[in-house]
């Protein structure tokens, strides 16, 4: 199956089970506490493109799609047209720091929804960490939160130091919620 194909598929699967909105009681103790921040690292740039998929199809790497929600603090309620300015390594641990491959910029839905469709950032000597960076936005643009997500089971995170969020993955799938105190 294709790529793209198989990350449709994924993503209306996944999507799916969003749509009810997990209430905060069916959440894990802490997992309604604000989304810490995390350095931005020497590799943003500015101006990204706002996008319906990050990596093409052709990208190298292991299919992912970074699925989640944006809610208010306590998941009290989502947040609906926010930004989510997302950016991180090819499969070989790489940056496109002269254009944007794998790096765009998304809107949460009326339920304060996003699905990004990418591949599996690769790990690079100086951070061995798999990791995606993310810039969250309200709609008028002003910048609320710098952070990283990480991937659970990832053995690297052992050492501590990566105070970002972690998704859950499986089997292709990253699902992680991101709270703002707003």
């Amino acid at each position: 199956m294709e790529r793209r194909a198989l990350l449709k598929l994924l993503s209306l699967a996944s999507l799916g089970s969003l749509t009810a909105g997990a209430a905060c009681s069916d959440e894990p103790a802490g997992a309604c506490e604000p989304t810490r921040s995390d350095v931005e690292g020497p590799y943003y740039t500015a101006q990204a493109p706002a996008r319906e998929r990050l990596a093409e199809d052709d990208e190298p790497g292991e299919p992912l799609l970074l699925t989640g929600r944006l809610l208010t603090a306590g998941c009290a309620r989502p947040l609906a047209g926010y930004l989510l300015d997302v950016w991180h390594a090819d499969d070989s641990g790489a940056y496109d720091n002269e254009g944007f491959t794998l790096r765009g910029v998304f809107t949460t839905d009326d339920e304060g929804r996003f699905a990004i469709e990418t591949i599996l950032p690769g790990r690079y000597p100086d951070r061995p960490v798999r990791h995606v960076h993310l810039k969250l936005r309200d709609p008028a643009g002003e910048e609320l939160l710098t952070t990283q997500i990480y991937f659970e089971g990832d053995e690297q995170l052992a050492g501590g130091g990566y105070p970002g969020p972690r998704a859950r993955l499986d089997g292709g799938i990253a699902e992680v919620d991101l709270i703002l105190d707003v």
